[in-house]
């Protein structure tokens, strides 16, 4: 039996021009939305919905792929499994972005919400929709981020060994 794998975590500084270039990409959508709502307010909803439910989707994937493959012992699945967990990054934006969608639900669900089918109104009613939809993905964030916190633990210990501002991790 082989010794098991271990993960050096190399902590670096982001370079400031990436990271510029992404707030200012990010500046650009959160601009691209308010304009889409001043302009076209079901098309922006719409659009940020199905955007919201692929990256959340994709994000939660990622932990899941992570997951199997140690539930199977894939121990040459190392660097793929840490990929996969770096979608995770992207699940407690996802709970901010669920909460901020609230704001749209007159289009999001404007299918049922005036008027749920016959014999699914106390399902089908605003607050107990978004509260069973937070309270889930809450409770998935809480998952994700005990599950990360274990499964990156013996590269972050490395890290704060070899770099001062990793303690704590």
């Amino acid at each position: 039996m082989s010794a098991p794998v271990r993960y050096r975590a190399n902590p670096r500084e982001i370079p400031v021009a990436w990271l510029g270039g992404c707030l200012l990409l990010v500046a650009i959508g959160v601009v691209s939305f308010f304009v889409g709502l001043s302009s076209d307010p079901r098309a922006a909803w719409l659009a940020y919905q199905s955007n919201f439910v692929f990256f959340a989707t994709l994000s939660q994937a990622g932990v899941v792929l992570g997951s199997a493959l140690i539930i199977v012992g894939a121990r040459w699945a190392g660097p793929v499994r840490h990929v996969a967990e770096a979608l995770a990054a992207w699940v407690p934006i996802s709970l901010v972005l669920a909460v901020i969608g609230y704001f749209g639900h007159e289009v999001i669900f404007a299918n049922w919400i005036h008027g749920a089918p016959p014999g699914k109104e106390a399902w089908l009613n605003l607050p107990r929709v978004y509260a069973t939809d937070l309270g889930v993905m809450g409770l998935m964030t809480v998952l994700t981020l005990v599950y990360l916190k274990a499964s990156f633990r013996p590269a972050l210990r490395e890290a704060a060994e070899s770099a001062p501002r990793a303690r704590g991790l």
